[in-house]
C-alpha cells in the first residue's frame, strides 16, 4: 500500500457519486444542463465517476413518449451537448437514455468522458410487472455487442427520425464495458478507476 495517505486515489481507491438532478419530463436539453450543473461541483471536488439515473435524459414515466422520435433526437442531441460539455470536468460521466439500433429501443447507460462518448451499455434484464412495463417499449440487451450510431439528427429533417445528410457519423461501442485506467487522477500516482472500450485509454 502506498504510504501517501494525502489522497484516497494513492489508495487504489476513487470516489464514485450516486447522483440525482430535478428531471425535466421528455425535455433531454433542460435535463443535460441540470446534470452539467451537479457534475461541475462534483469535478471541484474530485469525484471519478458520476452516476445518475436510469432514463435521466428524458424521464423514466414518460409511457409512450418513448415511441415518439422527437424525443429520441432530442436524446441524441442532449448526448452530443454532454459529450461537448464534458472536456472540461473531472468525472466520468453515466447517463440514462433511450437509444435505438436498427428496429430496436434500448434503455441504455451511456459513459461519457473528457469530449468523448466511451460507449453505451443496454439495460439487460427490463422488470414487466406491477408498474413497470418496460417490455413494451424496450428491448432487451443481453448479449448485444458491435456499434451503435449517435449520429446527431436534425429536428428540422423532413423525415422525422432520418438522419441528416450533413451529419458526421458517430459509432459507438455497444455492451459489456471493460474497468482500465486514466492518467488524470488528482493524486501523486497519478492513476484512477476509470472505464473505456476494451484496448484504449479513457483520457
Amino acid at each position: 500500500m502506498n504510504g501517501n495517505f494525502h489522497s484516497s486515489y494513492d489508495q487504489g481507491f476513487a470516489r464514485v457519486a450516486a447522483c440525482t438532478s430535478t428531471v425535466h419530463v421528455a425535455d433531454p436539453a433542460a435535463n443535460v444542463t441540470e446534470i452539467m450543473d451537479t457534475v461541475t461541483k462534483l469535478s471541484a471536488e474530485s469525484v471519478a465517476i458520476a452516476v445518475f439515473p436510469e432514463l435521466c435524459l428524458t424521464g423514466y414515466q414518460i409511457d409512450d413518449l418513448f415511441l415518439q422520435d422527437a424525443v429520441l433526437d432530442s436524446a441524441l442531441e442532449a448526448i452530443e451537448a454532454l459529450r461537448q460539455a464534458s472536456t472540461d470536468v473531472f468525472p466520468v460521466i453515466v447517463v440514462g437514455a433511450p437509444l435505438r439500433r436498427g428496429n430496436r429501443l434500448y434503455n441504455c447507460a451511456v459513459v461519457v468522458h473528457r469530449g468523448r462518448v466511451l460507449g453505451v451499455v443496454p439495460k439487460s434484464y427490463l422488470p414487466n410487472y406491477r408498474e413497470f412495463y418496460e417490455k413494451r417499449h424496450f428491448a432487451a440487451g443481453a448479449g448485444t455487442t458491435g456499434t451503435i450510431n449517435l449520429t446527431h439528427r436534425q429536428k428540422c429533417h423532413p423525415t422525422p427520425g432520418a438522419i441528416s445528410a450533413n451529419a458526421p457519423s458517430v459509432n459507438t461501442p455497444l455492451g459489456a464495458l471493460p474497468v482500465s485506467t486514466s492518467a488524470d487522477a488528482p493524486s501523486t500516482s497519478n492513476s484512477a478507476t476509470g472505464i473505456s472500450p476494451a484496448g484504449t485509454s479513457s483520457t
